[in-house]
């Protein structure tokens, strides 16, 4: 009999089968022994030990389409996001990361945020040590700059004006505090289609979104960089594959680990 994990709790998978309801089960020791185990929205066989109660087992995991790990659930047919602008304070890095995840797990993914505060950036605010690890890497010889993916653009969920006013903001918050950006360089590509009100001729497979080192290869030929004496440095995989693609020494941080990251890279380059 085949149904869905529908919630699965110490060890214990309820799995609904269309017409017969919720059944109780337990995994097979097969699973364990395979490196695998069932999860939320998982496609099974079940046997059924005791149709009174209600009782199975789960005999077979049914090929998934997709599955996470973060939550741990499977076969999703789409992430929903509801993101705060005002309360609590909007975490971008937070966000940047699950997107990434949503991505590679080709997951689709549909945001709700207020799309008119975002437009005012009136909330935007710079990570704790970005200013000053930016204004450590201005007193050196080395330039500060910037590459990002923006696939909200391809998105159709902000347009070039309003991310015009997001990097405004940002230079401005930069420079009350002293520190200023070499050069800012931004993909506003995204290579999967079926998102409404999204910009066609944008949903393509570009040469410069990360992990793709394409953003970095210009910088260094419009600011005559030399990557190879350069550092890339960021909070996801894709950052680290594209700089080391590019031919930088990568440096993978956590949140809150720029100045720290910058200023070992000062001391060891002096």
């Amino acid at each position: 009999m085949q149904g869905k994990i529908v919630k699965g709790i110490a060890g214990f998978y309820y799995v609904h089968v269309v017409e017969f309801g919720i059944y109780e089960c337990k995994a097979k020791g097969i699973f364990r022994k395979k490196g695998t185990k069932p999860l939320v929205g998982d496609n099974v066989e079940i046997d059924i030990l005791d149709e009174e109660t209600k009782l199975g087992n789960i005999r077979e995991i049914l090929p998934r389409k997709n599955e996470l790990i973060r939550p741990a659930v499977a076969n999703v047919d789409q992430a929903f996001v509801i993101f705060a602008m005002e309360n609590p304070k909007p975490n971008f890095m937070l966000l940047d990361r699950f997107l990434i995840m949503m991505e590679k797990g080709n997951v689709p993914a549909v945001i709700c945020f207020n799309k008119k505060d975002l437009a005012k950036q009136e909330e935007l605010e710079l990570l704790s040590d970005a200013a000053e690890a930016i204004k450590q890497i201005n007193k050196s010889d080395y330039l500060a700059v910037v590459v990002t993916n923006q696939p909200v653009i391809a998105r159709g969920e902000v347009t070039w004006n309003e991310l015009d006013e997001i990097h405004n903001k940002m230079e401005t918050l930069l420079g009350k505090a002293g520190a200023y950006i070499d050069g800012l360089y931004f993909c506003p590509h995204h290579p999967h289609k079926g998102y409404e009100g999204e910009i066609p001729e944008l949903k393509i497979d570009c040469d410069c979104r990360k992990p793709k080192p394409g953003m970095l290869l210009k910088a260094a030929a419009e600011l005559n960089i030399d990557l190879n004496q350069s550092f890339m440095i960021g909070d996801s995989d894709s950052d680290i594959q594209a700089g080391e693609a590019a031919g930088c020494k990568a440096i993978k941080i956590e949140e809150g680990g720029l100045l720290e990251a910058v200023r070992g890279i000062l001391n060891d380059n002096n």
